[in-house]
């Protein structure tokens, strides 16, 4: 079950055409085990793989730069993050915020 990403402007309006990004566990076990993110303002919200959040727009630009710091982590895959961080510069393009659903 992957941690899901939706770019929108309402949730109520995702469906099979909204844009996705799928976060399996084991890229996420590497973004986050034995790592303090405490320096980390957006990243924390989707620490707990089993809720729900949302990204604002207005913090979206941030999680850019965050998610480049983690690709400095050693066993962090390098080309998962990238695409990662595509999905974000294309949900600012679109001012969209970005749905996060554990389900």
């Amino acid at each position: 079950m992957p941690l899901d990403f939706f770019s929108c402007n309402d949730p109520k309006n995702i469906n099979e055409g909204t844009p996705h990004f799928a976060m399996d566990e084991r890229i996420h076990n590497y973004m986050f085990s034995g790592r303090d993110f405490k320096k980390y303002k957006v990243l924390p919200k989707f620490k707990d793989y089993y809720s729900d959040s949302v990204i604002s727009l207005s913090e979206a630009s941030v999680l850019i730069d965050e998610l480049c710091g983690v690709k400095d982590y050693d066993g962090v895959n390098k080309e998962a993050i990238d695409e990662f961080i595509r999905f974000v510069v294309n949900a600012i393009q679109y001012r969209h915020s970005i749905y996060i659903y554990s389900d």
